[in-house]
Parts: structure tokens; sequence; C-alpha cells
């Protein structure tokens, strides 16, 4: 694994190219995963390639390369336009990779595998721990966010948040982050008239101050009142991009009094308009400041659904990645879909950095009508098994939940707790078809050394109640069957012809079954 911007020669005449591209402005797209395979041909001597990850596989050995830029995507980054990421071209009758210059010096990576796409998943993977060890306590904890519901600023007070406080202790959700509504100045997002989407330090001095009607205590109460139940508060917070970032001391500044006064360790990160590389560099130096001064239990969730941001390569250090925003007000939150975004993410993004949604599946029922892959229809618990892998956002009010559904989800919440070392402390290797509502799919979590840990398994509306799904190269060495950690079902592990393969039963739709490896 190195840290590369060196030419270097490709030994496999006839691999196999796949330049992966992700999605910026998920509000304006769901298939956040794009790829395209070429395979090396002398009669195409030279690919231009703008892709932040770039895999070259032989097909043979299984073996190959990812060069990956730790930079924003392409489509941000259009001061580097005239120079490509990275040219793979024949020179001398032999292949070579030759980096594209940025203009911020964005260092590439350059990792090498074996085991073909599964084993690119597990270098990915270690990489990504490398970047950001993860630490118990700050990454993948179950976070609530009030915006989710769509109550945005009406609701928020000082009562409503003791109560969401007193239904995330109940269910176990760990951080109750508050969204937009909580500080004294009126976003675009909140007020119909006069709300702001930039300029916040020249719109008000006292912007991020807590607001004094909704909290004429301040947030004192709320944070003591958390303290006391064992739950601790997120903010959310959107940095002054106007001038090219110029206020980005101003808004370290009041970042680190809110983490010191409060005890704020998740900032949700908003709002964001990176336009010109002094944009990108103030950015970080914004994020190095709180870091500093606050410490290293600090994370924040950058959002990478709209405008011009970091997204999925920008800083894989000290932050987690919030993927989309999805409402069943509007109809736009599918579980299948969700679960689609994170299987497909999976193969090369950690889900550990993902910040990824389960819903109140109760509400606006009459926005899916009779679509049988509406939220409504899924068991309660399967939601959140669909994003336990990710960092888990409980994208909802949790003192709207139905009790059906947090009946359900408590007892799988504490599984997971008790589990969560294991599931988060290994490579999660998509497996099974691409969800769309209708495949067998799931993750192999496998440890360092190669070996099964877990397998989540997920019958989406599948006729067969069995399935079997290969699994990773030589996973089963140490493994002698499975044994049933949550769901309904049974699953057995086999080696034929080389393939490791599960069995798996699970006699519901829609449904899923979590299996722990002996």
């Amino acid at each position: 694994m190195s840290d590369s911007k060196t030419i270097i020669p490709i030994s496999w005449p006839h691999a196999e190219v796949t330049a992966t591209d992700y999605a910026d402005e998920s509000d304006r797209h769901a298939e956040i995963v794009r790829e395209q395979t070429w395979q090396l041909h002398p009669a195409a001597s030279r690919l231009e390639l703008g892709a932040n990850l770039v895999t070259v596989l032989d097909p043979g050995t299984g073996e190959g390369l990812v060069w990956l830029r730790l930079a924003p995507s392409a489509a941000v980054r259009t001061w580097d336009a005239a120079e490509p990421n990275l040219v793979i071209e024949r020179h001398e009758g032999a292949w070579r990779a030759i980096p594209g210059a940025t203009v911020l010096n964005h260092p590439w990576r350059v990792v090498p595998f074996s085991g073909g796409f599964f084993g690119r998943t597990r270098a990915l993977h270690a990489l990504q721990r490398e970047l950001h060890p993860p630490q118990a306590g700050r990454d993948g904890v179950f976070l609530s966010n009030t915006w989710g519901d769509r109550g945005r600023a009406d609701r928020m007070s000082e009562a409503f948040l003791l109560a969401e406080i007193d239904q995330a202790a109940e269910i176990g959700v760990e951080v109750v982050q508050i969204d937009d509504g909580w500080q004294t100045g009126r976003t675009a997002n909140t007020v119909a008239e006069g709300g702001v989407w930039n300029d916040f330090w020249a719109t008000a001095a006292d912007f991020w101050t807590p607001d004094r009607e909704r909290f004429p205590n301040g947030l004192e109460p709320v944070v003591q009142h958390a303290r006391e139940r064992g739950v601790r508060l997120g903010l959310w917070y959107a940095p002054d991009s106007s001038g090219e970032c110029a206020n980005w001391e101003r808004d370290a500044a009041m970042l680190v009094e809110l983490a010191s006064r409060h005890g704020i360790r998740h900032f949700k990160l908003d709002g964001v308009k990176l336009l010109t590389p002094a944009c990108v560099e103030r950015f970080h130096a914004l994020l190095d400041r709180v870091v500093e001064t606050v410490g290293p239990d600090i994370l924040f969730d950058l959002d990478t659904t709209a405008e011009s941001r970091l997204g999925f390569w920008g800083r894989p250090a000290g932050s987690a990645i919030f993927v989309e925003n999805r409402y069943t007000d509007w109809g736009t939150w599918f579980p299948h879909s969700t679960l689609r975004v994170l299987w497909s993410l999976a193969a090369t993004v950690l889900p550990l950095r993902l910040r990824m949604e389960v819903l109140n599946p109760a509400r606006n029922p009459d926005r899916y009508g009779t679509d049988l892959l509406a939220p409504g229809a899924y068991p309660p618990a399967s939601l959140f098994a669909a994003v336990m892998l990710a960092s888990p956002l409980g994208w909802f009010e949790n003192s709207g939940l139905p009790d059906g559904f947090k009946a359900a989800l408590a007892p799988l919440v504490r599984l997971w707790k008790a589990h969560r070392a294991t599931l988060h402390g290994g490579a999660v290797v998509p497996v099974g078809g691409k969800p769309n509502g209708h495949v067998w799919t799931g993750f192999a979590v496998v440890d360092e050394a190669g070996g099964l840990v877990h397998l989540l398994v997920f019958r989406e509306l599948h006729p067969r109640e069995e399935a079997v799904l290969e699994l990773p190269p030589g996973c089963a060495r140490k493994s002698r069957g499975l044994t049933v950690v949550a769901g309904e079902g049974a699953g057995e592990l086999r080696v034929r012809d080389g393939r490791v393969e599960a069995v798996c039963q699970l006699p519901r739709r829609q449904d899923f079954l979590w299996l722990q490896a002996d």
C-alpha cells in the first residue's frame, strides 16, 4: 500500500480496468456508484480516466492494483478539468499508469490486492481503517436526527427534545442529533421568507447561539437530561461558504465552543459550497482546527446530498458520510433502495463510514398505495438490520415512533451492540445479488485473516425460500457452521469445487437472517 504519484508499470497485458465514480448530490441521484470496465488491448492504447477509484485486475490470477485519489470528485474539482485523474497507456510494448496532477496535490494511494473483487474490498476496507482507526463511542453509533419526519424546526423546543431523549434511551439510540432550528438564525430550510443558506455571519452575529424563544434556559437542561439518560447530543451546523470560506476561523471557534460547553462530539455539517481550491483548503483547515482543539473523539457527518462538497473520498479521516435524504412524505424512501446503495458502496467504501437511514415506516402510507416495496411491507426489525453494518441513522423523531416499531427494534439494537465490535471489526463484503426488491442479497463480515465472522442475509420479494450465496474465497477455513443470532431461518456452510457457499433458508419474504460463524 503506497502513497504514489509515480508512473507504475502494469504487468498484466490482458487486465480489466474498472473506473468507479461516486455520484454527489444524492438529492438528485439514486444510483450512487457507477462503474465502467475496459479490457486492455493494443488497439486502444490510452485510457484517460476521471474517476477517484480505478481498479486494474488480472482475471486469470485475481491479482490487481487499485489507484485511489483522496480528493473530492472530478465533478467538484472543475479547476482540475484540464488533466485526467489517471492515464493508463501502452508504452514501448508495455502498459503503465500515470497519475494526473491536481491544483491541491491531492494524494494517490496505490493498493495491491489478490482474490479478485472480494480481495479488493478487503484491501480497501483495511486502508480506510488505517486512515481512520475506528474508535468506540465515536464511530458506528446509533444516531437519530430530528429532521427525518419533516417537522423541520416547527416542533423544536426544550420539551420536544426532552421527549426525544427519553424515547431514544428506550430503543437504544446513543446520540440524538438536533438538526436545523436549534439556533437563533433562520435558514432557508426553516422559514418560508427571510431565511439564508450562506453569509450566516453577515446575517447575524448571534446566528449560532441557541434560540432564546425555543430554549429560554439554553441547551444546558437538554444536555443534562441526556447525560442522566445515558444519551449524548449531536448538532447540525452549516459553515459559512461566503468569500471562499473566509469565515472558517469563526466557524471553527464556534464549533469548539459548542463542543466544549455542551459536550457535543457529533456534528452534522451541511450547506457547504466548495467552489474553489481555496474553499477546499479552508474547509479542511476548519475541520483540522476543531479536531486539534477538541480532540480525536469528535466526528463530523459530512453531508453529500447537495452542492459541491468533499464527497466519499475528500476526507476519509475524522468523518462519516451523510449519504442521502429520503422521506416518506415525498414517497422517496424505499428500504430496498437504501440497501442497494449500501450494498453498492460497500464494495469499495467501508460501511462504518456511511450514515445510512431507517425511517418511521408508519408515516405517510398513502404515498405508497399498493406498492409491494412500500416501507410498511417490511418487518420493523429488518429495516434496522439493513443498515446496522453501516453507522445507523434513525431518520425520525424518536417520540413519534409507534409502540410496535419500538418493541421490535429495541431487542435487535441490544443484540447489535453486543456484537458491534466484530460486526464493525472486519471487511464487509457484499454477497448475493444487487438489491432491487426481488433478490437474495446480503453481506459477509470477514476478519483480518479473511475468516468469516458474520453473515447477514436478506430475502427480498424472491419466490424461493432457499438460496445459495457465494462467499469470499477461503473464508470458511476456521468455520464449522453457522448459528442464528437474529431472524427466522437457518444457514449452513459448504465448500464445493473450491468455492465457499452459504445455503440459507428464510421462510418470510422481505425479512432478514443474521448468522454468526462458529
